[in-house]
């Protein structure tokens, strides 16, 4: 579970700035069920997607790009559907856990972006992805 805390404005701006585009998986525990989804501010989309829902949600994992932009970001997302579609529940929710939607997602983006580089949300904020 990533700690909020860490993206303050001037994160949340600075990646505003560079147009930066995050893949984030969304979940209430660790047993799931994981929303897998795409969006500039994860951070706001979390705060919509709670509005709704009565069960207290946390973001479990966000993958950064600098160097590519939205459609990359979206084809990384429309192929890790792909491989959990047996698992879906409703829209963009599947009964995983974030553990292995984290998984996937950094073997489907070293799968067809070998060459761009991806960063990783974390406790100490944006860390280069291995």
């Amino acid at each position: 579970m990533i700690d909020l805390a860490v993206y303050n404005s001037k994160l949340r701006q600075s990646l505003k700035a560079r147009e930066a585009y995050c893949l984030y998986t969304v979940a209430h525990d660790a047993n799931g069920p994981v929303k897998i989804a795409s969006s500039g501010d994860p951070i706001q989309r979390l705060a919509n997607l709670q509005g709704g829902n009565p069960q207290p949600l946390s973001l479990w994992f966000m993958l950064w790009s600098r160097s590519c932009g939205k459609l990359e970001i979206e084809r990384i997302e429309q192929a890790v559907r792909l491989h959990f579609f047996d698992k879906k529940v409703l829209g963009d929710w599947f009964d995983i856990s974030p553990e292995a939607a984290e998984r996937e997602i950094r073997a489907t983006s070293r799968k067809l972006f070998p060459h761009l580089e991806f960063y990783v949300g974390d406790s100490a904020g944006l860390q280069k992805c291995a």
